[in-house]
């Protein structure tokens, strides 16, 4: 008697036990509002996969959505026709919608319900972007004209849409026939609502048979649900909703910010930023900001639209992030490529990081002080273990335990145990019933140690980057360690310590400088206004870091300096017209100069002697004087040079006579062959003498 008793109440403490371990039937809500995206997308196909995991009984989708990318909707109507779990789609609560591609989800459910004061429909794909022109006024048309026209409205109507807008109409009402044929719902009224945009009210739709039942809530929905037999897609299942505890599965932070940066007017903004912000970097290189902020709308848009999926959208993003923390290091950016890396680092971790993974996910209540609800939760369940040791132990003994009193003593804690669990189901929707043991502190650790991998693979790759130069033909690298001189290396590839060496790259090119005017007085006191251009190279790095701050700046005010002293000793005309030699003077003090600094100057060259008007003029009135002088004394030297001629053929001619008699008679002929009225009487000089005149001369 004694063995059977104890049989009798092992059997019943085992009963009890298994009936305590058994979850009540879970009914999971996965609520959403507002334009339908991938982040939209994601949060109902992970739902639907969890609600899987955990045998949930049903999944209520409760939306109010004006519609959204016709992508999304189909990622979301194939998530629901693959589910194993029977799908409900609510709209509501009261005054909600389920506009275009609300539609379409609620025909693919496999329970179709709204709310009173809800409606459907206006299912009508239309394009993103801005709207198109209108098409230009027609003229005034006769009567006859207008009756012809109102004959053929048909035939316009349909001719004056283009093809692409037919091809996405048609495909639309073949979709969504095809849906309400799958469901059994009115198939025609559907078509209606992508061809003519019509909607309806709740009690139409029901009326209609669009939907399969009207409900004021989701608890009013799950109760009028119980007992009704659905076909998924593991075959025809019973819904027992009667006595389910209710799951909210409230979309978290991750998808609430991924659905407004998607939403459809938010990504046509982001797609313009993109392109506009890349098309001024472009347009103006060295702004930076624009391309930053060019780069991550760019991409986030692209998400938004649903053209890039989620992981190489974040996968790009966290690349981006990356570059531009190392574009910070050798760009002067005034922080603007380091602000943008954080957004895009910060942006593509939320999409690439699955905060499903409860390994992944700190557990903030697990890190808060526990509640006094979950002290006497615990003091529950460890009151009923301690009546089940109890129980077998007094059996074992022999001592034979009451089967009544233990009976009802298992059965209240069962009931106890499975309200606490429905209590803390109801407080704390969607967490995992297995993962409730697991430790804490383990997750904190694995999501620190995470966080510091992926910190260490950045930091890596950031002094690897460091670490290697590469050095042109031209350059040269001045290598300190420790802030001291080690040594001059390049070109080609070098290897640099991070932290503890940096180099200082320099040019060894030809620099061109142009001296910009000087202000010079000569030793003739003229001011004049002279430019000049220098040639030099650096031919010891080293001493051109180490010996001056700033060569460039230094040869530059040295070379200015010196161009005043050296043009300074010299008069105004030697600075006109010894320009070769004032040259070489500068080029030899400036080389001299500089050689402590490593550089060698190679050439000077005056550009350009600047004078002012008066001295211009001056210089003009000088010029014409000497051309005056220099025609005088020619004019003056032409007319000694005469009169000398004219001596000596005077003295030819008195020495001989008949020369003279010669000269006398060709001096006839001369006059005698112009065409003149001239009368010579010659007169031989012997005439002379006898009547007593005498030439003049003898």
């Amino acid at each position: 008697m004694v063995k059977l008793s104890r049989f009798i109440a092992v059997a019943l403490v085992s009963f009890a036990t298994a009936t305590a371990g058994a979850d009540p039937p879970t009914v999971m809500v996965l609520p959403f509002s507002g334009a339908i995206g991938p982040a939209t997308a994601e949060f109902v196909t992970r739902g639907l996969e969890r609600a899987d995991k955990e045998g949930a009984q049903l999944v209520v989708l409760q939306i109010d959505t004006p519609g959204g990318l016709d992508t999304s909707m189909r990622v979301i109507i194939k998530a629901i026709l693959a589910s194993r779990v029977p799908v409900a789609v609510f709209v509501g609560p009261s005054g909600a919608r389920a506009a275009s591609a609300g539609t379409y989800i609620l025909y693919a459910s496999h329970i179709a319900a709204m709310a009173p004061g809800t409606n459907l429909g206006a299912a009508t794909p239309i394009q993103i972007g801005m709207p198109s022109p209108s098409s230009p006024q027609q003229p005034p048309a006769s009567d006859k004209e207008k009756e012809k026209d109102k004959a053929k409205a048909g035939e316009e109507s349909h001719g004056s849409q283009d093809t692409l807008t037919r091809k996405q109409v048609h495909d639309a009402s073949a979709y969504i026939r095809g849906l309400a044929q799958m469901r059994g719902r009115n198939a025609e009224w559907g078509e209606r609502a992508v061809r003519e945009a019509v909607s309806l009210s709740a009690d139409e739709a029901l009326a209609q048979h669009v939907i399969d039942l009207s409900a004021r809530d989701v608890t009013d929905l799950v109760a009028k649900l119980d007992g009704r037999k659905v076909t998924t897609s593991a075959g025809e299942r019973s819904l027992a909703t009667s006595g389910a505890v209710v799951v909210t599965l409230a979309p978290d932070w991750k998808s609430q910010f991924l659905a407004i940066i998607t939403d459809p007017s938010v990504a046509l903004i982001l797609m313009m930023l993109g392109v506009y912000g890349l098309f001024f970097e472009f347009s103006n290189p060295g702004w930076v900001l624009p391309g930053v902020v060019g780069g991550i709308c760019l991409l986030v848009g692209l998400f938004a639209l649903q053209m890039l999926p989620v992981n190489y959208a974040g996968l790009g993003l966290i690349l981006l992030g990356i570059t531009f923390f190392i574009a910070e290091a050798f760009v002067p950016s005034y922080g603007s490529l380091g602000v943008g890396g954080v957004i895009a680092f910060a942006i593509g971790a939320v999409m690439l990081i699955d905060t499903d993974d409860r390994g992944l996910r700190l557990r903030y209540r697990r890190l808060r002080a526990p509640s006094a609800s979950a002290s006497n939760r615990h003091g529950e369940r460890g009151a009923y273990r301690q009546r089940g040791r109890d129980a077998r132990r007094r059996t074992n003994r022999g001592l034979g335990p009451d089967p009544q009193r233990e009976l009802a003593c298992v059965q209240r804690a069962s009931a106890q145990a499975r309200a606490a669990r429905a209590r803390d189901g109801a407080q704390r929707p969607g967490v995992d019933r297995r993962a409730r043991h697991r430790d804490p502190h383990r997750r904190l650790i694995m999501a620190f140690g995470l966080g510091f991998i992926v910190f260490l693979i950045i930091v890596v790759a950031l002094l690897l980057f460091a670490a290697f130069k590469v050095m042109r033909e031209y350059e040269r690298a001045v290598v300190f360690t420790l802030g001291r001189f080690t040594g001059v290396k390049g070109p080609g590839l070098i290897i640099l310590v991070p932290v503890l060496q940096q180099m200082v790259r320099v040019d060894l090119r030809t620099v061109v400088m142009d001296i910009p005017p000087q202000d010079v007085i000569t030793r003739d006191n003229v001011s004049v206004k002279v430019d000049a251009v220098v040639y030099f190279r650096v031919v010891d790095p080293a001493k051109s870091v180490i010996q001056v701050a700033k060569f460039l700046a230094a040869t530059s005010y040295l070379a200015q300096t010196t161009l005043r002293a050296i043009l300074g000793k010299h008069a105004l005309d030697e600075l006109l017209s010894d320009r070769e030699k004032l040259n070489l003077a500068i080029q030899q003090v400036l080389d001299q100069q500089t050689d402590a600094w490593g550089i060698k100057v190679s050439t000077v060259e005056i550009k350009q002697v600047d004078l002012n008007e008066s001295m211009v003029r001056a210089i003009a009135r000088q010029a014409e004087a000497e051309r005056e002088r220099r025609a005088k004394i020619i004019h003056a030297e032409g007319e000694q040079q005469a009169s000398e001629k004219l001596l000596q053929a005077a003295q030819m001619l008195a020495q001989q006579p008949q020369a003279m008699q010669l000269r006398y008679l060709q001096t006839l002929g001369n006059i005698a062959g112009d065409k003149s009225s001239t009368i010579v009487f010659p007169v031989p000089l012997e005439f002379l003498s006898a009547i007593g005149l005498k030439p003049e001369g003898k």
